[in-house]
């Protein structure tokens, strides 16, 4: 962890460095904008088996684009494709991943209807 002073009320040390003599003088530290730029990412647990919580199911009578059933959820470990065919919990059932949806990119895999 780092502390980083900034003032946004003066825009102060935010992403250029402070121009105040004042802050000059006892800070020598990078930015806000520089700090957030050298944190390292998270190692991906890509190695580890697939661990998806489920946060959401939307079943889909009216309209099958994404199946009979959406599963939303936060990939935690593991590696997720198209058509992989996954053990669902606590209900033990096969299914096959049909498409591929991230909030971030529309589509990954597939196609999407948001």
């Amino acid at each position: 962890m780092q502390w980083v002073p900034v003032s946004g009320q003066q825009g102060e040390n935010l992403w250029e460095a402070p121009t105040a003599a004042t802050l000059v003088e006892w800070w020598p530290g990078p930015t806000l904008v520089g700090a957030v730029d050298k944190l390292t990412p998270p190692a991906r647990l890509n190695a580890l088996p697939l661990r998806l919580p489920v946060a959401e199911v939307v079943s889909h009578s009216l309209n099958r684009t994404l199946g009979a059933v959406a599963v939303g959820g936060k990939l935690e470990a593991g590696v997720l494709k198209a058509g992989t065919q996954v053990l669902v919990m606590p209900a033990n059932t096969l299914a096959v991943v049909k498409v591929l949806c991230s909030f971030v990119r529309a589509r990954i895999d597939g196609g999407c209807a948001f």
